[in-house]
């Protein structure tokens, strides 16, 4: 099976949108048949993948297939998968700023070892934004 993915996959990369292939199933480029006069038929190199991959029982045209395989990796992976999603980006009030300000300041007053990294890494927030924001709304904590 990893052999089939790996040379589908080759397929896939080097070919243009189309291939063009002779009546005895050889390939020929468009310019090569129209110079011998040969007739081609077109094929398209993603659907002559799916149907390999659909012959070794791996149909991807079944979504709820493609929908557990990605699942499995997912869950192979701990939850990973592999960097296709992309974190969410959240943003902040300023009342929700100057609150993780404040709340820095009590915490840094409390614990002297305390900076921003720590805080930051500990409420899930990027130690520059929290800096950022310290500097911002230091005067309204």
């Amino acid at each position: 099976m990893k052999d089939l993915i790996k040379s589908v996959l080759s397929e896939l990369k080097k070919k243009d949108a189309f291939v063009f292939v002779t009546e005895d199933g050889q390939e020929i480029s468009l310019q090569e048949a129209s110079k011998k006069g040969l007739s081609v038929t077109p094929k398209n190199p993603k659907i002559e993948a799916q149907n390999k991959l659909a012959k070794a029982g791996l149909d991807l045209t079944d979504l709820s297939l493609v929908k557990d395989i990605m699942e499995a990796i997912e869950l192979i992976n701990g939850g990973k998968s592999g960097g296709t999603k992309k974190a969410s980006r959240t943003s902040y009030s300023e009342n929700d700023k100057i609150n993780y300000v404040r709340e820095f300041r009590n915490e840094e007053s409390k614990n002297s070892s305390m900076n921003t990294s720590k805080f930051a890494r500990a409420k899930g927030l990027n130690y520059q934004t929290l800096n950022s924001w310290v500097k911002k709304y230091e005067d309204k904590v």
